[in-house]
């Protein structure tokens, strides 16, 4: 039982981490639309192109919390499930912060398709210099990423 309650706070600390790496997504997301509103030009591409790099390493973080949690809770899930009253309470805190997760989530997905859009207008007006704004790649995008968390939680079934 002590065994099991250690892998619940990890699980509470991975979800911590978590939101906390898609809280600074969030912020770089913002902070390039704000970017793709200025002219056009090698400074805006490069200023973007590092944002999406920085970006994502913040991903691979996500991506790292997302399989360190499933592989902690496949670990544990047949001992939760066969005793759920002794860990409801870890379980509550668990759902309570999936929840901001995955509505920080959406916002980054709608930010993305705000700034996607945004570039697609743009892009038969590049750059004179040729410099172009890289794109991250597909399997990555945050929407790749609110598609694959949604299915994961739905895959744990915590009540």
């Amino acid at each position: 039982m002590v065994e099991t309650e250690t892998q619940l706070k990890l699980l509470i600390d991975i979800l911590d981490k978590k939101a906390d790496e898609l809280s600074v997504i969030l912020s770089i997301t913002e902070n390039q639309e704000t970017l793709l509103g200025q002219p056009p030009g090698s400074e805006r591409s490069s200023i973007f192109n590092q944002m999406t790099a920085e970006k994502q390493k913040h991903i691979d973080e996500v991506l790292s919390c997302d399989a360190a949690f499933q592989s902690i809770f496949d670990g544990i899930k047949d001992k939760i499930e066969n005793n759920q009253p002794e860990y409801r309470e870890y379980l509550r805190t668990l759902q309570k912060k999936i929840e901001p997760v995955l509505d920080t989530d959406v916002k980054i997905r709608a930010q993305e398709s705000k700034n996607r859009d945004f570039l697609q207008a743009q892009l038969p007006q590049a750059p004179e210099d040729g410099a172009v704004i890289q794109k991250p790649p597909a399997a990555q995008t945050p929407d790749a990423l609110k598609k694959r968390l949604l299915n994961q939680y739905k895959r744990y079934n915590i009540n």
